[in-house]
């Protein structure tokens, strides 16, 4: 059906550009601009899309974590444990000094980016499930116990490309990865049985003073809901079809002296626990190396090494800072 116009309508109406309407605003001469949050926009389409190629491509072929996972009912459970380890971390003598070993951005882009990037509350990260996707985002930025021996190792002068490989590293998930994550569980238990000590677990643990550093401890002791001491696991690929007296051997990250084994100080692993220990505030760690094949684990008590962990932090501190700016 439709409308014949006839004379009398033509003269008591007459046709006006939309753009004369009071309802419709004039945009002919402004120019329209579309606000996209390119991160959000990435971020979103993954979560939808976890079996996608893009977001294989961000995270290999393991699993797309969920984004909000939190450890509520851990936090809950063992919420004073928790709330301890931040005070007594907040505490750490070599944080302090760390933090008063003044770098200067060099410039105040830069300043603000920081500002940016590591403001956060530190209670809802520590909350944060390892592996997570927003564990991974937090982590991101910051000098890790995993990266930190490498930033403090490294000789060469290419910084840019460094810096670059650093926060922006190829993702992968190999044999040897999904064995550790596989077992790191089971391996914790097997300590706790052994040793008959309180263990709270946690994510990923954020320097209230030097917020550029963070941690992701496989477990603190506990004595008196106060924390003594760091746990560390490694669960070794061939731990799966050997004992640990067989592995052992074979593990590069040792030195064999007589017929006992302890762990090397040019390792990245002595890194690793040195800043976990400074940044937890706390004197020793226990050093767990696992094989699946049989349970059975070996236990290395390492102490806290103030001389070496100091030198590695303010020479990654002033690399952190200065170097990727060069």
């Amino acid at each position: 059906m439709y409308m014949v116009k006839t004379k009398k309508f033509e003269e008591k109406y007459h046709a006006v550009s939309i753009n004369q309407m009071p309802c419709i605003k004039n945009v002919d001469d402004k120019e329209l601009k579309l606000v996209v949050d390119a991160e959000k926009m990435y971020n979103f389409f993954i979560q939808k899309l976890p079996s996608s190629a893009l977001a294989k491509h961000k995270f290999g072929r393991r699993p797309v974590p969920d984004h909000t996972t939190l450890l509520t009912n851990d936090f809950k459970e063992h919420e004073h444990s928790i709330s301890s380890i931040l005070n007594n971390a907040v505490q750490s003598p070599l944080m302090m000094e760390l933090y008063s070993f003044e770098v200067s951005f060099k410039y105040d882009c830069c300043e603000q980016l920081y500002i940016k990037l590591f403001q956060n509350n530190e209670e809802p990260i520590v909350l944060l499930i390892q592996q997570s996707k927003a564990w991974y985002d937090q982590r991101k930025f910051r000098v890790t116990g995993s990266r930190v021996y490498g930033l403090y190792t490294y000789s060469g002068n290419d910084w840019e490309n460094k810096s670059i490989k650093y926060f922006y590293p190829k993702n992968f998930m190999n044999k040897f990865i999904k064995h550790g994550i596989k077992y790191e569980a089971e391996a914790r238990d097997v300590f706790k049985e052994k040793t008959g000590f309180m263990v709270t677990e946690c994510g990923l643990i954020i320097s209230h003073s030097n917020p550029w550093l963070g941690y992701s401890p496989d477990g603190i002791i506990m004595e008196e809901d106060k924390p003594v001491a760091l746990l560390e696991i490694k669960c070794l690929y061939n731990g799966s079809s050997a004992t640990i007296n067989e592995i052992l051997p074979k593990a590069a990250f040792l030195n064999k002296s007589h017929d006992s084994f302890e762990l090397k100080k040019r390792h990245q692993y002595y890194g690793q626990i040195q800043l976990g220990m400074a940044m937890l505030n706390v004197p020793k760690c226990y050093f767990v190396v696992y094989a699946s094949f049989d349970k059975s684990l070996k236990i290395f008590e390492i102490d806290f090494d103030h001389e070496f962990t100091k030198e590695m932090l303010f020479t990654v501190k002033y690399n952190f800072f200065l170097k990727n700016d060069t």
